[in-house]
């Protein structure tokens, strides 16, 4: 909490832009959020041509070519061009810019491919776009900077934030309330979250909605899959709800809209999303507090359900936490370059603000912060397996100073617990496939890289022989994965070779995307089912009965 405090008050202050002053002209587009457009484009349909480069055509009576655009992180600029003229502004350096950004949304519903390199963007031939369509509504696209009046929410649209007494209320009941109840209740039940057949389902929710996207991070134009581009979002926002309470995010497709703060700058949403990462450790030292209080009060130790109980939820909130922090930490560390239409290197800019220099303050010190973050995550799983295998195969104590830091790991017994050990592999899965996330790498190159890592995952599981049927479930999750990613590379290529995308393939990874959320529902009423019948036998009036299946219970949760 401290380390988010530090982060407002940076954010608060003034925070170093771009200075494109003087830049823009805005003729025909009036009344629109975004300072920094899209807004800042010539309002007129275009022709945009198949070559593979996102350069949009006007035509004049006769049929010549009279503008260009070009697109600038978030800014897509016409020109106009005399044919003469034509050739030599298409070859040599301008001011003109294109680059990766990860809020660069696309240029409308019915053009909708991520911008990175002017070869991702498709167009088919004589395509008639609408550059101002869907345009006027405060919310149709995402800009690096607002106008007047308008400030950023959580997803970075440009909104009118006329309540933010409101917005916080709205943010802390839809999110704060939920986390909450979540944990609270873990700790109640006594719930294993992480050492059952949950765990992978929970890591597949976690990558499906960040490294794994079916709309492949918005280089894949799902939206164009159906005759309604607002059915397809929100076939795609069903179950990004249901996942991204794994990723502490609870009602996504309408708590991202909250607009929280009067700032110039999105960056400060990045402490908001620190903030919901280290909420629920704030949750787990209130209930080890109260733990304290009342083991003093009673001057006895509290019983073994409940040091059980606060084992489990400790846990839960390392995992839950571990990712949310990851996933926000990557965002801030891995920048990107920007080029100019003859592909000279212009300047380094954020991965989600194109008019934020990289090297600017206080932005370096975000990006120093999350690089501490990230290497602590991806240090802590490799210690873990190390100490793991010194320990049990090499009988040695050389790291035993270092139980305390891994004590969630440790079973009664101070020896490495294999079904956490197994979290262990899970965890360096997740930071490894954010970190291949956020380098810009090309598409089907990122996909592949992803292909590799998660068979590599499902091959050291193999070797965890007392997991059982457990072992299975895990490495289906993961070979899930892989093969929705499979289908995500085929939908690529089609948009790469300007066909049309498979409906077929998309309703396959769409029905695909729901085998463990229905796995998760059954393992929860399975396990609440457990909890209620222990909770009954321990109110038997027939201690021998009660004792005999209690012991039958407990011999069951040991094999799963």
């Amino acid at each position: 909490m401290i380390l988010s405090i530090f982060l407002t008050a940076l954010l608060l202050g003034s925070v170093s832009t771009i200075d494109d002053s003087g830049f823009c002209g805005t003729p025909g587009c009036t009344n629109h959020p975004c300072k920094k457009p899209p807004a800042c484009h010539k309002c007129c349909p275009g022709i945009c041509s198949a070559n593979n480069e996102l350069r949009c055509h006007q035509l004049d009576n006769g049929g010549s070519m009279t503008t260009v655009g070009k697109w600038n992180g978030v800014q897509l600029e016409e020109i106009e061009l005399s044919d003469s003229t034509l050739s030599q502004f298409l070859t040599t350096n301008t001011t003109f810019l294109y680059g990766h950004c990860i809020q660069c949304r696309q240029l409308g519903p019915d053009f909708e491919v991520k911008v990175s390199k002017p070869t991702v963007v498709v167009a088919r031939d004589n395509e008639f776009i609408d550059l101002c369509k869907n345009n006027t509504n405060n919310e149709s696209f995402l800009c690096s900077e607002c106008d007047s009046g308008f400030y950023h929410n959580r997803r970075g649209d440009c909104v009118s934030c006329s309540n933010l007494a409101m917005d916080w209320f709205i943010f802390i009941v839809s999110q704060i309330v939920p986390s909450t109840a979540l944990f609270l209740s873990l700790y109640a039940t006594g719930f294993d979250m992480i050492s059952g057949g949950l765990n992978s389902a929970i890591f597949f929710a976690q990558m499906i909605t960040t490294t794994m996207d079916i709309t492949g991070s918005g280089y894949i134009p799902i939206s164009n899959i159906t005759d309604s581009p607002q059915t397809s979002q929100n076939l795609i926002g069903a179950y990004q709800f249901l996942y991204d309470v794994w990723n502490l995010e609870f009602f996504s497709p309408f708590s991202k809209k909250l607009c929280l703060f009067h700032v110039d700058s999105f960056l400060v949403y990045f402490v908001v999303e620190y903030i919901i990462a280290f909420y629920p450790i704030a949750i787990l030292a209130f209930v080890a507090l109260v733990r304290a209080i009342c083991r003093r009060v009673r001057k006895r130790n509290n019983s073994r359900y409940w040091d059980n109980s606060m084992h489990n939820l400790a846990m839960s909130v390392f995992v839950l936490s571990y990712s949310k922090l990851a996933v926000t930490s990557m965002m801030l560390i891995f920048p990107v370059k920007i080029y100019d239409i003859g592909d000279q290197y212009v300047r380094t800019v954020s991965l989600f603000d194109p008019s934020i220099e990289y090297v600017s303050i206080p932005y370096v010190l975000f990006v120093i912060i999350a690089l501490l973050v990230v290497f602590i995550l991806f240090l802590y799983p490799i210690l873990l397996l190390l100490m793991q295998y010194l320990r049990d195969y090499r009988e040695s104590n050389v790291c035993l100073g270092l139980d305390k830091f891994f004590r969630l790991f440790l079973n009664d017994d101070g020896a490495f617990d294999e079904k956490r050990v197994l979290e262990a592999i899970f965890l360096l899965l997740r930071v490894i496939l954010l970190i291949v996330r956020a380098i810009p790498f090309i598409f089907a190159h990122q996909f592949i890289i992803e292909q590799g890592i998660l068979l590599i995952g499902a091959l050291a599981i193999s070797f965890f022989p007392n997991r059982k049927h457990m072992r299975f479930v895990d490495m289906f999750m993961l070979v899930l994965l892989v093969f929705i990613n499979t289908l995500s590379i085929y939908q690529y290529a089609q948009v790469e070779g300007s066909q049309p995308l498979s409906v077929s393939v998309f309703y396959t990874q769409y029905s695909l995307v729901f085998i463990p959320e229905i796995w998760i529902i059954v393992y929860f009423v399975a396990h609440f089912a457990k909890w209620l019948k222990r909770k009954l036998l321990r109110s038997c009036c027939c201690p021998a009965e009660r004792t005999q299946l209690l012991d039958e219970l407990s011999v069951q949760d040991q094999h799963k």
